[in-house]
């Protein structure tokens, strides 16, 4: 185990631009509390089996985002109410221009500006806002996995 982690280590601290050959990551579900999945890589298949709770930060390093994210970015952007319009495009403005540092880091899946999207969507305007000020206490290492608004 320790040799597969040394090989992931390398992969995760690569630039962007070495990612762009990733073809698909196909997650396998969790065994014992552990999630294990399938990435290739430029040709290459990499099976990863990490923590539950790592899942979302490395899947995030190999593909830039999740399954969950790449969901949350196909909704269309509302038309009605404006409020919840200029929200949404607030989020995806500020997912555009953020450090990549800072997008891969979150241990959540969603992300916290899309499960801020996703709560604005369903609570409304204050209850979103509730709900992501909740969310981005609990959004540190160690307690991270799938967390829907």
């Amino acid at each position: 185990m320790a040799t597969d982690l040394t090989v992931h280590s390398q992969f995760i601290q690569t630039d962007a631009a070495s990612r762009r050959g990733l073809i698909s990551a196909q997650a396998f579900g969790t065994h014992d509390g552990e999630f294990m999945a399938r990435i290739k890589l430029d040709g290459i298949e990499i099976d990863l089996q990490v923590g539950a709770d790592l899942a979302p930060s490395v899947l995030r390093a190999f593909a830039g985002r999740t399954s969950l994210d790449a969901e949350v970015d196909a909704l269309e952007l509302p038309r009605h109410p404006l409020w919840l319009r200029t929200c949404i495009r607030s989020l995806r403005a500020y997912r555009r221009v953020r450090p990549a540092a800072v997008g891969l880091r979150c241990v959540c899946d969603p992300s916290c500006s899309r499960y801020s999207e996703l709560a604005f969507r369903k609570r409304g305007f204050f209850g979103g806002l509730t709900a992501t000020l909740f969310r981005l206490l609990r959004c540190k290492p160690g307690r991270g996995g799938v967390d829907l608004p």
